[in-house]
């Protein structure tokens, strides 16, 4: 559900953006610059449906945003470049049950130590995520004396 939905938002959201600023004298080029797409694609869109949503009220909002988001790009013009993306998801699947991200990507890059500090931060949180005891179950009898995981147990 996720996928599908998030990719018909996002296809939406691309398509309507890509209308809105050909409208607007844009070359399909900058467009597609803007969107991190290809002039190609941007061609396509022109002649493709609109996908339709999982009600009339998410079409609404897409088409909301698209029309948000264009008319500011429309004032900074083609030239214009983005610093900073924010992403904040939240997913309800029941009263108290909700997933929220709130992320910042820049496009920046790292200096070499912070790279491996983040590295690091990564490997820790997929070590985190191992469980011993279960693995303890799935590793052979013969040899647990030379075996990694036995030293962490």
């Amino acid at each position: 559900m996720l996928g599908t939905d998030g990719a018909a938002w996002l296809e939406r959201l691309h398509m309507q953006l890509a209308r809105n600023l050909r409208a607007a004298d844009w070359s399909q080029a900058d467009i597609a610059d803007i969107l991190g797409s290809t002039q190609s694609t941007i061609s396509r869109m022109a002649h493709r449906e609109l996908p339709d949503m999982a009600g009339t009220s998410d079409e609404s909002t897409i088409d909301g945003w698209a029309h948000e988001i264009s008319m500011a790009l429309k004032q900074l013009g083609p030239q214009a470049k983005p610093s900073r993306t924010r992403f904040v998801m939240e997913i309800a699947f029941a009263p108290g049950q909700v997933l929220r991200f709130d992320k910042s990507l820049t496009g920046t890059d790292l200096d070499s130590d912070q790279e491996q500090t983040s590295l690091l931060k990564r490997l820790e949180w997929a070590v985190s995520r191992i469980d011993v005891n279960r693995l303890k179950k799935m590793m052979p009898a013969v040899g647990n004396e030379h075996c990694m995981l036995s030293r962490l147990i």
